[in-house]
């Protein structure tokens, strides 16, 4: 009797722990990464090293890069508002001056660094992303617009705005 007693009482404190733990859902997603003529070495005068190449893995990395971004994140909660990214803190939902703007903006970039991860692997073009969140639909909803944004955002970082100057 004495083993059955000790335990059903480490049993329920276990069950008791597991059911009190927040909850925590994870979307998650795949992106193919290929090379494009924004990796292609192509200067507007000269030709010494005219096609150069990035191997996959500096591709890769740089999109990472790109993917992790605090511009872009400012861009999904700006997107998104503060009530999607923070639903448990409706005292920054509406900011009405800049000081709790501000504060909304950590808050929300926190939650948003705290969730978001890609991964790679060695030789390989394809970059897993996971973002994790207390509501299962605001995590999904957070990553395709993470997504969205980041191929609208990815077009202004390779935007030649030289070129144009030197053909000038």
């Amino acid at each position: 009797w004495l083993i059955i007693i000790v335990f059903c009482v480490i049993f329920g404190v276990g069950a008791l722990a597991a059911l009190k733990m927040p909850s925590n859902y994870t979307a998650g997603a795949s992106l193919l990464m290929q090379l494009s003529q924004n990796y292609v070495y192509d200067p507007a005068t000269g030709d010494a090293a005219r096609g150069a190449i990035a191997t996959i893995d500096q591709v890769v990395q740089s999109e990472v890069e790109i993917l992790n971004s605090t511009e872009l994140k400012k861009r999904v909660i700006a997107k998104l508002g503060y009530k999607t990214i923070l639903p448990d803190s409706p005292q920054y939902w509406a900011p009405k001056s800049d000081a709790p703007r501000q504060e909304a903006d950590q808050a929300a970039l926190k939650v948003l660094q705290g969730g978001f991860e890609a991964s790679t692997a060695p030789q390989n073009n394809v970059v897993r992303l996971t973002f994790k969140h207390s509501d299962p639909m605001a995590a999904a909803l957070i990553l395709n617009t993470w997504i969205d944004e980041y191929q609208v955002y990815r077009r202004t970082v390779f935007k030649d705005t030289t070129g144009p100057l030197l053909e000038r």
